[in-house]
This record gives structure tokens, sequence and C-alpha cells, in this order.
């Protein structure tokens, strides 16, 4: 997952993540969200072993065998969270941008402290304002919902 632009959180403690960072898409909401609309050949070529080898919390998945419920769910559902699963202490929600065909070519995300936040909290008030955000974006690509 390549980071395009960031608005940084003062409140939240992360990694140095910047224009440009990289992280596990299999580990991030965002990567999640890309990884659920991959065509299954596509996914098979694009995560293996060493995907989930890197950086990742106390709650992430091990192997695509244990991703692929979650993908679907998130296909299903339009967006998608990760609950410490980048790291310990962290979630973030993420919803997609679609170009004007529909197709989703990217995300955005909120990531907030879990000590402050519970899953229900964030799917109650932060999953309404990023995929009111990415529907905007969204309209701007010519996608009309």
């Amino acid at each position: 997952m390549l980071y395009l632009v960031r608005l940084r959180n003062s409140d939240l403690v992360t990694a140095n993540i910047q224009v440009g960072s990289t992280l596990p898409a299999v580990h991030t909401s965002i990567g999640k969200l890309l990884l659920a609309h991959l065509a299954d050949d596509d996914l098979k070529s694009r995560v293996t072993e060493t995907s989930f080898a890197k950086l990742h919390g106390p709650n992430a998945k091990v192997n695509l065998d244990e991703l692929r419920d979650e993908l679907a769910k998130i296909r299903a559902d339009g967006w998608a969270m990760q609950d410490e699963e980048l790291a310990y202490g962290l979630r973030s929600v993420a919803a997609p941008v679609r170009n004007a065909q529909g197709t989703v070519v990217a995300g955005a995300n909120l990531a907030v402290q879990s000590r402050d936040w519970s899953s229900q909290r964030i799917v109650r008030e932060l999953k309404p304002l990023i995929s009111e955000a990415c529907q905007d974006i969204s309209a701007l690509l010519g996608h009309r919902a």
C-alpha cells in the first residue's frame, strides 16, 4: 500500500507515515479494501506468504485463507476496518474511491487510538465521514452513485 496523501493526526502515535510510505496491504484498512476488489487470480498473485511476514499487530491475519472471508465482507459492505492488525493500539476505517466506471481505484482512511475509540464507535461516528468524503472524491472522478 502506497500513501499518496497524508494528513497527520497529532494525537496518534504511530509509525512515521508520509507521502511515499508503504505498508503491508494485508494489515491496513485501505489495503484490505483494495485487495477486496481484485479478481481472485490477481489477489493470489499479489498476496503471498511474504505479504504477512512484515510489520503487524496482535490481531493480524497470518495467511490469505484467513483473510478471504474478511475480504468478501469488505466487498459486500463497501468499507473496511483494521483493529490492531497493523500495530498495537491502532484502529482505522477506510472507504473506496471509484472512477467514472465505478472501479475502486484508491481509498481513504481515518486512523485512531484504540484506547479512545471502540470498533462500534468508529463504525457509528467515523465510517459515515470517510464514506462521504470518498463519495465526494469519486464524484470528482466522474463516478455517479
